[in-house]
């Protein structure tokens, strides 16, 4: 990959990116699980309780806390997958093709995070979490391509 001045980014460097910022998604990957389990569980808490289920709009707030507990849950599955090895990648070059794979999941996936915010009109925070993600699977995949350029050719 080519870098700013027209150099090409180290392999210690792509080891060194990997290694950061695996380590970050790693991080948001346990945010992202601890939410999708208290979704599920405010989703069964609004299921049980006869007063909400009283109320007008419970039944679809209990599908939303369900399925928003789901996708909280895969992502941030995906996510520590992805971190976990980009970290294993930036140590062991044979890693490298396996960190590439699951950073173009990482990235399809914050991607279809930046499409659903801006269709249900999401938050601020929303939309700086999933730019974030963005970022941090493109710099996982630079990096990773790099070193699995580097496994390739043997070095």
């Amino acid at each position: 990959m080519m870098m700013q001045g027209g150099k090409n980014m180290s392999l210690e460097t792509s080891k060194k990116v990997l290694k950061i910022s695996g380590i970050l998604t790693v991080i948001f990957a346990v945010l992202a699980i601890i939410a999708g389990i208290a979704l599920l569980g405010f989703g069964s808490v609004i299921a049980v309780d006869e007063e909400i289920q009283a109320m007008e709009g419970a039944a679809e707030g209990v599908f939303g806390a369900y399925l928003i507990g789901i996708l909280c849950l895969v992502s941030g599955t995906i996510s520590l997958i992805e971190g976990v090895v980009s970290v294993k990648a930036s140590k062991n070059t044979k890693y490298g093709t396996a960190a590439f794979i699951f950073a173009i999941f990482g990235l399809l996936g914050s991607i279809s995070s930046v499409i659903t915010s801006f269709k249900n009109n999401g938050n601020a925070s929303g939309f700086v979490s999933a730019f974030l993600t963005i970022a941090l699977s493109v710099l996982i995949l630079v990096a990773a391509n790099n070193v699995r350029q580097a496994h390739k050719g043997g070095q």
